[in-house]
């Protein structure tokens, strides 16, 4: 007997928004964490997200850099506003 069950197709990732490629790691190998501001100066991170990277998901992890850029922007600000 044939099987009459359509399945239906779950909407792709590209779809539904979401990327579809993996995260990259944001480290640059400059491990220093910033006393004042809790973020590692080489990738922006806090040392718990920098500790969870190999949990996260990659929806988590995307959020995570999508986060960083506003934080490396923002430091930027800052050093271009200090007096020389």
């Amino acid at each position: 007997m044939p099987n009459t069950k359509r399945e239906i197709e779950p909407e792709s990732k590209t779809e539904l928004g979401l990327k579809t490629e993996t995260a990259p790691s944001p480290c640059i190998a400059v491990c220093h964490i910033d006393g004042r501001s809790g973020f590692c100066l080489g990738c922006y991170r806090t040392l718990p997200e920098i500790a969870q990277w190999h949990k996260k998901t990659e929806e988590e992890r995307w959020a995570v850099l999508a986060e960083l850029e506003n934080r490396k922007s923002e430091d930027e600000d800052k050093e271009n506003q200090s007096p020389a």
